[in-house]
């Protein structure tokens, strides 16, 4: 069973909450790759073969070329100079792209920052399986019609609750 979408006031709460907690986390990284920059030393090699490119661009010729392209470089501190070569600085979309895209040295796993991307996502159906448990009350329905393993679907004792 799929979920109804989910009413307006509802969904305009859970994304007030996405972009507070994608503010708080990319305000984090931020501090912290400014804060930590000696420490996290260059940005420079690239995240699939690691391939490490120049990091003291002083020793290239100073061509007028290459001085206005040093003047227009982007120079993003939180966000890795590889993606930031794409036009991107350190404004994130969304939680998944601020975990995917941040620089050489700091390590955010999108899993273990409390986001409701997913809830919100008009193209993944909400499954009703805790609804449906509300309503039956049946484990074995749970397991066979959602899907869910029989020990996530464990249903709490009395004693067990009021520990």
């Amino acid at each position: 069973m799929v979920l109804a979408p989910l009413h307006p006031k509802a969904h305009a709460v859970l994304l007030a909450y996405q972009n507070q907690t994608l503010g708080i986390f990319s305000a984090y990284v931020l501090a912290f790759s400014s804060q930590h920059a000696d420490k996290l030393g260059p940005d420079n090699r690239l995240p699939l073969s690691g391939i490490v490119g120049p990091s003291d661009t002083s020793t290239l010729p100073l061509t007028p070329l290459f001085a206005h392209l040093s003047k227009m470089a982007r120079k993003p501190k939180a966000r890795s100079l590889f993606v930031a070569t794409s036009g991107h600085n350190d404004t994130f979309s969304d939680v998944g792209e601020l975990a995917r895209t941040v620089r050489h040295g700091v390590h955010l796993n999108k899993h273990s920052i409390p986001t409701v991307e997913y809830i919100l996502d008009p193209k993944l159906p909400l499954n009703a399986y805790l609804y449906d448990f509300f309503i039956h009350g049946q484990v074995d329905a749970l397991v066979n019609m959602n899907g869910l393993r029989r020990a996530d679907a464990r249903v709490r004792s009395d004693s067990e609750t009021n520990m």
